[in-house]
């Protein structure tokens, strides 16, 4: 089908939506209307203003949680040798302006620790303790942050971290320049263990969801994990032969935003690919606050406007969102100044 065909296709769509809207409340008060009843006041029609713009942002930070106890060295270098997929996927979309850190999931207090990345502080490697889109030689250096060693707790907090990673503490201090307000984010859990903190599921989730203003569709979560136990090759710690019942229940709450797979997986490479695609697909699109008129949507980078299709954008009628083509070829630099203009499809005639 043509561009102009598609969009043509989808106004309909919207027109049979609002004609239904429309009609639902007249149904409504159809049946709950009593014989000789007061009539019902007209509702005054709220005008919104049209030529509506919204802007692009193209930012993520992404957080890496290594489990830094002793049993994790074999799947620590299984995970390492395989990150340079994930980096790679991001790269793709040169667009996005991301940040990567690693931290590990020991907390100090009643276990001694030897962990080189304690209570949420991130790895540091010559000077750098997260790498940006901006960073020289960065698949390079994200290589070396993950090697967190084995030295940590044999008590696995992970839920714990975050709190701990962005407290007002650590952004102000070690961690400073990783989190940005405005920036998606993602978690990313490796460990052979079960999460051994006292905190809740639910309260994890509450942190995480208010960090970023109440709006969850900012928020990734995924997590490499022994569920399943195959062979004696492949088994949780020593102290954690039971499920992972918190940690599914954070990933479980993210649905579509939210994944889970197994750490002894052959196709680890695969899994850590289509994290790092989901991400990319959640950054490149844009949400729309209203309803456009499908006519009148137009993309633009600053005056220039974007050509809709493969290499431009796209609309999905079912999100009510726009998304940007990882095929764009512009900078994250650039994409900051990228905006959507339309007009309400529910619009004063």
């Amino acid at each position: 089908l043509s561009s102009s065909s598609a969009a043509s296709d989808v106004y309909k769509r919207q027109m049979k939506t609002f004609i239904s809207l429309m009609l639902l409340p007249l149904l409504v008060l159809a049946c709950q209307a009593e014989p000789g009843s007061k009539k019902v006041p007209k509702r005054e029609r709220k005008i919104i203003k049209n030529g509506n713009v919204q802007s692009f942002n193209p930012k993520i930070d992404v957080l890496f949680i290594v489990d830094d106890s002793g049993s994790m060295s074999s799947h620590q270098t299984h995970f390492s040798a395989n990150a340079n997929i994930f980096i790679q996927e991001i790269l793709k979309s040169q667009f996005i302006d991301y940040h990567i850190g690693v931290t590990t999931s020991s907390v100090t207090g009643t276990f001694s620790t030897g962990s080189k990345a304690p209570d949420g502080e991130l790895m540091s490697y010559s000077g750098v303790n997260f790498v940006a889109n901006t960073t020289k030689f960065g698949e390079e250096y994200l290589a070396q942050l993950l090697k967190v060693g084995t030295s940590g707790a044999g008590s696995e907090e992970f839920l714990s971290i975050p709190p701990l990673t962005f407290s007002n503490l650590n952004i102000n201090g070690v961690n400073k320049g990783f989190y940005r307000d405005d920036a998606q984010l993602a978690i990313f859990v490796i460990t052979d263990a079960v999460d051994q903190s006292d905190v809740t599921s639910e309260h994890a989730i509450e942190f995480l969801v208010d960090l970023k203003g109440g709006d969850s569709r900012k928020i990734h979560y995924a997590a490499a994990i022994i569920d399943q136990v195959f062979d004696s090759s492949c088994r949780h710690d020593s102290f954690s032969n039971k499920d992972a019942v918190k940690m599914k229940a954070v990933i479980n709450f993210f649905q579509e935003r939210g994944s889970m797979f197994e750490l002894c997986s052959k196709n680890y490479g695969e899994s850590m690919a289509k994290v790092a695609k989901d991400i990319v697909k959640a950054v490149s699109t844009i949400n729309l606050d209203k309803l456009p008129d499908i006519r009148t949507i137009k993309v633009k980078l600053g005056d220039k406007e974007i050509v809709e299709g493969e290499n431009g954008w796209s609309y999905n009628d079912e999100t009510n969102s726009i998304k940007i083509s990882p095929k764009l070829n512009i900078t994250a630099k650039d994409a900051s100044k990228l905006s959507v203009h339309f007009e309400d499809f529910f619009k004063k005639e």
